[in-house]
Protein backbone atom coordinates (compact mmCIF):
# COMPACT_ATOMS: atom_id res chain seq x y z
CA UNK A 1 0.00 0.00 0.00
CA UNK A 2 1.23 3.56 -0.72
CA UNK A 3 2.90 2.74 -4.01
CA UNK A 4 1.73 3.10 -7.56
CA UNK A 5 -0.15 0.48 -8.71
CA UNK A 6 1.18 -1.87 -10.91
CA UNK A 7 0.60 -1.42 -14.54
CA UNK A 8 -0.74 -3.91 -16.55
CA UNK A 9 -3.02 -4.64 -20.06
CA UNK A 10 -4.89 -7.46 -20.30
CA UNK A 11 -7.88 -7.51 -23.04
CA UNK A 12 -11.31 -7.75 -21.95
CA UNK A 13 -13.25 -11.37 -22.12
CA UNK A 14 -16.72 -9.73 -21.36
CA UNK A 15 -17.59 -6.27 -21.04
CA UNK A 16 -15.26 -4.74 -24.14
CA UNK A 17 -12.09 -2.90 -24.24
CA UNK A 18 -9.18 -3.79 -22.13
CA UNK A 19 -8.56 -3.71 -18.38
CA UNK A 20 -5.53 -1.43 -17.82
CA UNK A 21 -5.69 0.65 -14.02
CA UNK A 22 -3.23 3.70 -15.75
CA UNK A 23 -5.74 3.85 -18.59
CA UNK A 24 -8.07 5.20 -15.37
CA UNK A 25 -6.20 7.65 -14.26
CA UNK A 26 -8.18 10.35 -12.42
CA UNK A 27 -10.95 7.93 -10.94
CA UNK A 28 -11.17 5.46 -8.17
CA UNK A 29 -9.97 1.83 -9.50
CA UNK A 30 -10.54 -1.60 -8.02
CA UNK A 31 -8.69 -4.40 -9.31
CA UNK A 32 -10.48 -7.55 -8.18
CA UNK A 33 -8.93 -11.15 -8.26
CA UNK A 34 -11.41 -13.43 -8.68
CA UNK A 35 -12.00 -16.92 -9.82
CA UNK A 36 -15.17 -19.04 -11.30
CA UNK A 37 -14.42 -21.65 -8.23
CA UNK A 38 -14.93 -19.15 -5.49
CA UNK A 39 -17.98 -19.02 -3.55
CA UNK A 40 -17.17 -15.37 -2.08
CA UNK A 41 -16.31 -13.96 -5.58
CA UNK A 42 -19.74 -14.83 -6.50
CA UNK A 43 -21.02 -12.44 -3.45
CA UNK A 44 -18.97 -9.65 -3.94
CA UNK A 45 -19.52 -9.04 -7.92
CA UNK A 46 -23.09 -7.44 -6.92
CA UNK A 47 -21.94 -5.66 -4.27
CA UNK A 48 -19.06 -4.12 -7.01
CA UNK A 49 -21.07 -3.79 -9.79
CA UNK A 50 -23.77 -1.57 -7.24
CA UNK A 51 -20.61 0.84 -6.32
CA UNK A 52 -19.96 1.39 -10.10
CA UNK A 53 -23.94 2.21 -10.50
CA UNK A 54 -23.51 4.08 -7.36
CA UNK A 55 -21.25 6.10 -8.39
CA UNK A 56 -21.42 6.86 -11.97
CA UNK A 57 -18.03 6.76 -13.89
CA UNK A 58 -16.11 7.71 -10.73
CA UNK A 59 -15.12 4.35 -9.92
CA UNK A 60 -14.04 1.66 -12.32
CA UNK A 61 -13.80 -2.63 -11.51
CA UNK A 62 -11.21 -4.09 -13.11
CA UNK A 63 -12.04 -7.82 -12.13
CA UNK A 64 -9.16 -9.48 -13.08
CA UNK A 65 -9.82 -13.82 -13.37
CA UNK A 66 -7.07 -15.93 -12.10
CA UNK A 67 -8.93 -19.52 -13.31
CA UNK A 68 -6.19 -21.62 -15.84
CA UNK A 69 -8.75 -21.41 -18.76
CA UNK A 70 -11.50 -18.45 -19.63
CA UNK A 71 -14.27 -20.58 -20.31
CA UNK A 72 -16.44 -20.08 -17.40
CA UNK A 73 -15.77 -15.97 -17.37
CA UNK A 74 -18.79 -15.57 -19.62
CA UNK A 75 -21.36 -17.49 -17.48
CA UNK A 76 -19.97 -16.41 -14.30
CA UNK A 77 -20.58 -12.38 -15.76
CA UNK A 78 -24.38 -13.62 -16.59
CA UNK A 79 -25.05 -15.01 -13.70
CA UNK A 80 -24.16 -12.16 -11.14
CA UNK A 81 -24.90 -9.62 -13.28
CA UNK A 82 -22.25 -7.37 -13.64
CA UNK A 83 -21.08 -5.21 -16.87
CA UNK A 84 -17.96 -4.52 -15.51
CA UNK A 85 -15.12 -5.48 -17.31
CA UNK A 86 -13.99 -9.18 -16.48
CA UNK A 87 -10.87 -10.38 -18.01
CA UNK A 88 -8.69 -13.37 -17.69
CA UNK A 89 -5.32 -13.10 -16.22
CA UNK A 90 -3.61 -16.19 -18.87
CA UNK A 91 -0.48 -17.29 -16.96
CA UNK A 92 -1.03 -15.47 -14.06
CA UNK A 93 1.13 -12.73 -15.15
CA UNK A 94 -0.71 -10.05 -13.48
CA UNK A 95 -1.32 -12.04 -10.09
CA UNK A 96 2.31 -12.44 -9.73
CA UNK A 97 2.39 -8.35 -10.15
CA UNK A 98 0.14 -7.95 -7.43
CA UNK A 99 0.35 -10.93 -5.36
CA UNK A 100 -3.13 -11.57 -3.55
CA UNK A 101 -3.35 -13.62 -0.57
CA UNK A 102 -6.55 -15.37 -1.36
CA UNK A 103 -9.53 -15.20 -3.53
CA UNK A 104 -11.26 -12.53 -3.50
CA UNK A 105 -8.94 -9.58 -3.14
CA UNK A 106 -9.26 -6.55 -4.33
CA UNK A 107 -6.79 -3.16 -4.89
CA UNK A 108 -8.55 0.01 -4.15
CA UNK A 109 -6.01 2.60 -6.40
CA UNK A 110 -7.34 6.06 -5.72
CA UNK A 111 -7.10 9.04 -8.42
CA UNK A 112 -3.72 9.17 -8.92
CA UNK A 113 -2.77 5.52 -9.45
CA UNK A 114 -1.49 4.46 -5.87
CA UNK A 115 -2.74 1.51 -4.07
CA UNK A 116 -4.52 2.73 -0.84
CA UNK A 117 -6.67 -0.21 0.44
CA UNK A 118 -6.00 -3.95 0.23
CA UNK A 119 -8.75 -6.02 0.59
CA UNK A 120 -8.45 -10.22 0.87
CA UNK A 121 -11.69 -12.20 0.89
CA UNK A 122 -15.06 -11.16 1.44
CA UNK A 123 -17.81 -12.00 3.95
CA UNK A 124 -21.20 -10.51 4.94
CA UNK A 125 -19.64 -7.61 6.42
CA UNK A 126 -17.23 -6.35 4.46
CA UNK A 127 -19.70 -4.06 2.51
CA UNK A 128 -19.56 -1.04 4.79
CA UNK A 129 -15.34 -1.40 5.46
CA UNK A 130 -14.83 -1.24 1.35
CA UNK A 131 -17.32 1.89 0.55
CA UNK A 132 -15.67 3.46 3.47
CA UNK A 133 -12.42 3.59 1.64
CA UNK A 134 -14.02 4.50 -1.70
CA UNK A 135 -15.68 7.21 -0.36
CA UNK A 136 -12.48 8.02 1.33
CA UNK A 137 -11.08 8.17 -2.33
CA UNK A 138 -14.00 10.22 -4.00
CA UNK A 139 -13.46 12.95 -1.77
Amino acid sequence: MGTSAPEFDIPSRVGGGSLSPQSQAGKVVIVDFWATWCAPCRESFPFYQSLVDQHGGSVVVLAVSVDEEPAKIADFAKETGVSFPLGWDEDQVVAKLYNPEKMPTSYLIDKNGVVSHVHAGFADGDQADIARHVDALLR
